[in-house]
């Protein structure tokens, strides 16, 4: 109250502008004289006050209550205003909340539903943009199926080529051509195979089309040649089991002191002691020369050495002179790109650019089981769509570099803003203004709803 009865004084002394837009640090360290002065001060000069360092006197106000009441409203005033900053940062936050609880009950209650569910996949089914495109993910259909029967038909992609060299998905695409005009995507699904760094003989000795990305259909005829009664993990991949064991029961089973200074405990120790002995070392099977089989892991390291994969390509259009670059015949083949048979008529139909991925680790388990195709483990490409839609590389190429969303809502735009331009041309909804055209206008009016709520079409030719 003080500071109140100091700024409405009437003996109010002169005083320098100084404050910033956004110093809402006056009323935290309470420094409310300063507060009240500029709040009075803003009310008469605005936002100039920001910007100023001049010296000025308030006018001469009573001490009345009106004028108390006044004081506090243009406090409140000017206290929103310091806090104009965060306060649009909060309100930002408070309408994303309400527009998403808003447009998650539209799209509930919303019927009949629009058939296109993803827009970036459903833009992606067109042939004249991709290659042979047979995928359904991006369609509500198909999630409809899902939601009632558990399973669903969401299309199947490309399959990558076994040899490279020797082959080329645009051979068989109708649309081919346009691939000179504007270049073409392909969507395609491949196995990731990471070998173990001491290859086993029968594993290394395979066809050199099956290193690292390779055809699914090929490498599951592979693993057919190899052991059935052992696991993926003993073939491929880094995959280790983590045990945990205690000094005392690696001593039961025949570690000396020497063995265990190699495992990781200290060269000070001499003696094992009671309390040594309860120590607990993370080991490997690979750390010791006891069998491990009858230990229970406590975690896992490393890769299975398989994993699923799906990822985006694209062919360049003919005006980049993608054809004068070099490509070893070894990086094609462990990439499945960059060097493909030539298709002729289409200047870059040999050089395909993988652009975007997603991996997902297959589950170790012995070979009898692996099936690529079918069964719980098999490529899922729902789920590998889902996980694709969620790459940083894709959110980029598809929201930035290349916007489908935003020409989406131009359009939509263009049409929102012309519909509500259109409000109010009824006779019904208000007096006419009177224009000479009047009468040749109502011959471009249509009729909506049964009534006479005209609609002008003019405003969207």
């Amino acid at each position: 109250m003080a500071a109140i009865a100091a700024a409405v004084s009437g003996n109010l002394k002169e005083f320098d502008l100084d404050v910033s837009s956004n110093e809402y640090e006056m009323i935290t360290d309470r420094k409310y004289l300063k507060f009240f002065r500029h709040a009075l001060a803003y009310q008469g000069w605005g936002e100039a006050i920001f910007r100023s360092d001049n010296t000025i006197k308030l006018k001469y106000i009573r001490k009345t209550d009106r004028y108390l009441k006044y004081l506090r409203l243009v406090s409140k005033i000017f206290c929103v205003r310091l806090v104009k900053k965060q306060a649009m940062e909060v309100l930002s936050e408070f309408i994303k909340y309400e527009a998403d609880k808003l447009y998650k009950q539209l799209d509930r209650k919303v019927k009949p539903k629009p058939p296109i569910h993803r827009l970036v996949p459903y833009m992606l089914q067109d042939p004249n943009i991709s290659v042979s495109p047979k995928f359904k993910y991006g369609l509500r259909q198909p999630l409809v199926e899902l939601n009632v029967n558990g399973e669903a038909d969401f299309g199947t992609v490309h399959d990558v080529q076994h040899n490279v060299l020797e082959s080329n998905p645009l051979e068989f695409d109708p649309f081919v051509t346009e691939a000179n005009n504007g270049g073409k995507f392909i969507v395609e699904r491949y196995i990731r195979v990471k070998d173990k760094e001491i290859i086993n003989v029968q594993v290394a000795s395979r066809d050199q089309n099956l290193f690292g990305v390779v055809n699914m259909e090929k490498f599951q005829q592979y693993l057919g040649n190899l052991d059935q009664d052992k696991k993926i993990s003993d073939y491929f991949g880094d995959l280790e089991f983590i045990y945990s064991l205690s000094i005392e029961e690696l001593v039961a089973k025949g570690l000396t002191l020497r063995g265990l200074w190699a495992l990781g405990l200290s060269k000070d120790v001499k003696v094992l002691t009671p309390q040594v002995m309860l120590q607990r070392f993370e080991i490997t099977e690979e750390m010791v020369d006891f069998s491990v089989e009858d230990l229970q892991p406590i975690n896992i390291k490393g890769e299975t050495g398989l994993s699923y994969g799906l990822r985006i390509c694209y062919f360049p259009s003919s005006n980049l002179p993608a054809n004068q670059l070099s490509v070893s015949n070894e990086t094609a083949r462990l990439n499945k790109a960059f060097k493909l048979k030539p298709v002729e008529g289409i200047q870059n139909s040999s050089f395909m650019i993988p652009l975007i991925n997603t991996e997902i680790e297959i589950k170790d388990q012995v070979l009898s089981d692996v099936n690529f195709f079918d069964g719980p483990q098999a490529f899922d490409l729902y789920c590998m769509f889902r996980e694709l839609e969620e790459n940083e590389e894709y959110k980029f190429l598809f929201n930035t570099a290349i916007p489908i969303p935003t020409y989406m809502s131009i359009f939509a735009l263009y049409s929102n803003f012309g519909f509500q331009a259109s409000w109010g041309l009824s006779e019904d909804e208000r007096d006419d203004p009177g224009d000479d055209d009047a009468d040749d206008d109502k011959e471009d009016r249509t009729d909506i709803d049964g009534d006479d709520a005209g609609f002008d079409f003019n405003l969207y030719s």
